[in-house]
C-alpha cells in the first residue's frame, strides 16, 4: 500500500516492532530453559504445560530489547530503564560511585511486571567504573560511575526479585552514549540515577518512563 509516490508501509516491520521487538542477548540464554521447562510439564500434565507456555511468554517479554531513540542532546540524561518513578528528591551517593558524601539529586525508577527489563546508559560519557555487590537476602546490586566532560553521573541498579542477577555489556572505559545497550535485570529490580549537584530533575513521581527516550533532567546549560 502507497501513499502518494514515495512512502510504503511496511506491514511486516510494523507487526515485529509491534509484537516481536528483538531479546537482549542475555535473553537466550534463559529462554530455552522456560522452553525445556514447558516441554516436561506438557509431558507431566497438558494443563502444566500451558501454564509454561504463559511462563515462557512473559520471560520473552521481560528481556525485549525494543528499538528505541535517544534524544539528539548529548546533555541530556536519560531513563536507564523502563517504569515508574518511584522518587525524586536527594540522597548521598553510595561510596562505589566516588560522588562525595554530600546529597545528591536523584530519582528512583522501579520496573513493573511488564516491562522490559534491558537497561540503557542514561548519559553521554565514559564508563569509569563499575563495582558489582553480591547479597544472598537482597540479591544484585551494580553501582556504575560515568564521566562526563564536566560532570559525574552515578548509576545503581539492583535486583530485588525471582532472579537477583544483573548482567552487564560493557567493561569499564567504555564510550557511551545516552540509550546505548548496557545490561539486563533478571526478572524484577530498580535503578537509582544520581546526578550532578544542582540539576533539577524534570520528572514526577508516578510517571511512567521510557528506557533511553525520557529525559530525566539537562546536565548543563
Amino acid at each position: 500500500m502507497k501513499f502518494g509516490s514515495s512512502r510504503e508501509v511496511d506491514f511486516a516491520s510494523l507487526w515485529q516492532r509491534a509484537f516481536l521487538p528483538p531479546l537482549h542477548p542475555g535473553g537466550w540464554r534463559i529462554i530455552p530453559i522456560f522452553v525445556v521447562a514447558t516441554l516436561i510439564l506438557f509431558w507431566i500434565w497438558t494443563p502444566l504445560g500451558w501454564i509454561g507456555v504463559a511462563a515462557t511468554l512473559w520471560c520473552a517479554t521481560l528481556f525485549r530489547e525494543p528499538k528505541r531513540i535517544a534524544p539528539m542532546r548529548s546533555v541530556t540524561a536519560v531513563s536507564p530503564i523502563d517504569g515508574l518513578v518511584a522518587e525524586v528528591g536527594s540522597a548521598p551517593p553510595p561510596a562505589d560511585l566516588a560522588l562525595g558524601i554530600e546529597d545528591l539529586p536523584c530519582v528512583s525508577i522501579l520496573l513493573g511486571p511488564w516491562d522490559s527489563h534491558a537497561v540503557r546508559a542514561p548519559a553521554d560519557g565514559r564508563l569509569a567504573k563499575q563495582t558489582v555487590m553480591h547479597d544472598g537476602r537482597r540479591g544484585e546490586r551494580i553501582a556504575v560511575r560515568i564521566e562526563c566532560d564536566s560532570h559525574a553521573v552515578g548509576l545503581v541498579l539492583i535486583a530485588d526479585g525471582m532472579g537477583r542477577r544483573i548482567s552487564t555489556d560493557l567493561d569499564s572505559g567504555a564510550p557511551l552514549k545516552p540509550g546505548d545497550r548496557f545490561g539486563l535485570i533478571l526478572f524484577a529490580g530498580r535503578a537509582e540515577l544520581y546526578l550532578p549537584a544542582g540539576t533539577i530533575a524534570a520528572v514526577a513521581v508516578g510517571q511512567r518512563m521510557v528506557a533511553g527516550e525520557t529525559i530525566l533532567a539537562e546536565l548543563q546549560g
